[in-house]
């Protein structure tokens, strides 16, 4: 697990077709991974991306769920970031609380969020005070 945040573009702002990153703030509900799941999927497509969709949509949902189960703040902040070789996925929830891989056993009905996202992901990590947890993607090697 690498702890230092990747260097990605500054936010901007509201979304913006075939921008290099889209932000969205929410409420923390249940339906919300779902929902950002679908972002990530329209945003990949539009960057022509769509062989990463199925990784990042699971990686997300891990990321968004155990923000909006665990968090503790008012709202949570999702972005997605792609560079000319990486897509960036990151969750801020406002608690310093840090996620950790855990070793489930066969019976255990949560706690694999983390282990896949250490699967997954080409690294992860968070941020210093803890309230942003984010993850790595590496695109593939088209036309770089």
């Amino acid at each position: 697990m690498t702890l230092a945040r990747p260097h990605l573009p500054q936010e901007v702002g509201t979304p913006v077709p075939h921008a290099d990153h889209v932000a969205v703030s929410f409420a923390p509900r249940p339906e919300r991974a779902g929902q950002m799941r679908e972002v990530v999927s329209a945003h990949l497509r539009l960057w022509d991306c769509a062989g990463l969709v199925a990784v990042a949509q699971l990686v997300t949902s891990e990321l968004v769920t155990n923000a909006v189960l665990h968090g503790s703040g008012r709202s949570v902040h999702f972005r997605l970031a792609r560079t000319d070789a990486e897509l960036c996925i990151e969750v801020d929830d406002g608690s310093p609380g840090r996620p950790r891989v855990k070793n489930p056993g066969p019976d255990d009905e949560s706690g694999r969020g983390m282990l896949l996202v250490d699967a997954l992901a080409h690294r992860w990590g968070t941020s210093e005070d803890g309230t942003n947890t984010w993850c790595v993607l590496l695109l593939p090697m088209v036309d770089r």
